[in-house]
C-alpha cells in the first residue's frame, strides 16, 4: 500500500464528519429561516434518506481516494479489514451520538440505562447487527466503486 490503513480510516472519518456537519448546518439554517421546509425535509420518512446518504457517501469517497492513491483494486484482506474498521467506527460514533441525543431528553437516558442495566447483551445486539450489515454494505461499495474507477481508467487508456 502506498498509504497506510490509518490514512484511509482517517479519510473515512473526515468524510463522515464533513457530510454530517454539512447536513446538520443545512438543518439548522432551515429550522431558523424556514421551519416548515425543515420539518418537511428533516422530519418523517425523508430523514431516513438523509441517514442513508450519510452512510453511503463516505465509503464511495474512500474507494475513489484509494484508487487514486494506489491505482489498483483492493485486495481481499484490505477491503474486508477496511470495511470492518469503518463500519465499527461508524457504529460506535452513531451509538455515541444516540446517547448524546437521548441525554438531552428528560427521562430517555434513564430508560436506556434501565434497559442496558437489565441485560447488556440484548442492548448490544442491534449494534452488532448494524456493524455486520454495514461491513457487508461497505465492502460492496468499495468493490463497485473501484471496479467503476478501473473501467474508467481503461476507457481513458484506450481512447488515448
Amino acid at each position: 500500500m502506498n498509504r497506510s490503513l490509518a490514512y484511509y480510516v482517517l479519510r473515512f472519518a473526515l468524510s463522515v464528519i464533513g457530510v454530517t456537519a454539512m447536513i446538520w448546518g443545512v438543518s439548522v439554517l432551515l429550522a431558523q429561516f424556514a421551519p416548515e421546509i425543515a420539518q418537511m425535509v428533516f422530519g418523517g420518512p425523508a430523514a431516513i434518506g438523509i441517514g442513508v446518504a450519510i452512510m453511503i457517501f463516505p465509503p464511495l469517497q474512500l474507494a475513489r481516494v484509494f484508487y487514486a492513491n494506489e491505482e489498483r483494486r483492493m485486495g481481499r484482506g484490505e477491503g474486508w479489514s477496511l470495511a470492518f474498521i469503518c463500519a465499527t467506527l461508524f457504529t460506535l460514533v452513531l451509538t455515541g451520538l444516540t446517547f448524546a441525543a437521548l441525554s438531552q431528553r428528560a427521562g430517555a437516558l434513564a430508560e436506556m440505562q434501565q434497559v442496558i442495566g437489565s441485560d447488556l447483551a440484548i442492548a448490544m445486539l442491534p449494534l452488532a447487527i448494524l456493524a455486520v450489515i454495514l461491513t457487508l454494505i461497505y465492502r460492496l461499495f468499495f468493490w463497485a466503486t473501484i471496479r467503476g474507477e478501473v473501467r474508467r481508467a481503461e476507457r481513458r487508456a484506450a481512447n488515448g
